[in-house]
């Protein structure tokens, strides 16, 4: 998703952006839950419970998110980047457009004042 939105990113396709930001938001909030339940798993767990292949399982998962969320960073960072100079660019064609306008006033004779 987040890959998606960096390409809708460099197309300009700000409703696709916007769409698979909600979709990675919820994928997130998905897997806090999950990350919270498996927490509290452990929490429960008698020492003698806790054996190798579960701390190598815990480790591999908090690996797998630590990868992630750097990628997600990364790629979030450039996305930004991009939508950072659009809004710049949409900001100058405003300013530009406002001052054509004052300027077309002048020539306007619908609007003269007596």
């Amino acid at each position: 998703m987040t890959h998606e939105m960096y390409i809708a990113t460099t197309r300009g396709d700000i409703n696709l952006v916007n769409f698979e930001a909600d979709n990675r938001e919820r994928v997130i909030n998905i897997l806090e839950k999950f990350q919270s339940e498996i927490e509290n798993m452990v929490a429960t767990l008698k020492p003698e419970e806790i054996t190798q292949e579960i701390i190598s399982i815990l480790k591999a998962w908090q690996s797998d998110l630590s990868l992630w969320a750097q990628e997600v960073e990364a790629i979030d960072v450039k996305s930004f980047e991009i939508l950072e100079a659009q809004k710049l660019e949409t900001t100058k064609e405003i300013g530009t457009i406002f001052k054509s306008r004052q300027q077309f006033k002048g020539y306007n004779l619908n609007n003269t004042k007596k």
